[in-house]
């Protein structure tokens, strides 16, 4: 399945994957190799931390809106302000909850493909992604 991640990575990666530049400068970013494989590890990165930006920003508007809601002093419409606002904060978190994990896959997806040709189980798979899921949604 060639998403649109991919997509826009390939418009990236033929004038992003000189070699001889990435092998000096890969090691400094924390990359493990060069060319398309560094990129997409970088990618991935910057999309974990942006992922992990919006959680937080996220977990922040809970605690101000249920600040807000505890203080309204039954001004219905302050009360009702910091129901939505704690709705959409939530939904963020599920969002960004969902992404961080789907980046998790992502990220696997050639050591899922090895291991589905060795003949292992959907579950043998799945459950390290379920359990990555369930940490993130419990922190």
């Amino acid at each position: 399945m060639y998403t649109l991640f991919h997509y826009l990575l390939s418009l990236l990666v033929p004038v992003a994957s000189a070699q001889s530049a990435w092998q000096e400068y890969y090691s400094i970013f924390g990359g493990s190799g060069s060319g398309q494989g560094f990129i997409v590890d970088l990618a991935i990165r910057a999309a974990n931390f942006f992922l992990m930006l919006v959680s937080g920003g996220a977990i922040l508007a809970i605690m101000w809106s249920g600040l807000r809601m505890t203080t309204s002093a039954g001004n219905e419409e302050v009360k009702e302000s910091a129901k939505k606002t704690i709705q959409f904060a939530l939904l963020g978190a599920v969002l960004a909850i969902g992404n961080t994990v789907r980046l998790a896959i992502e990220s696997r997806r050639e050591e899922i493909i090895v291991v589905k040709l060795v003949g292992v189980t959907n579950g043998f798979v799945g459950r390290p992604l379920l359990y990555t899921g369930s940490i993130y949604g419990f922190v």
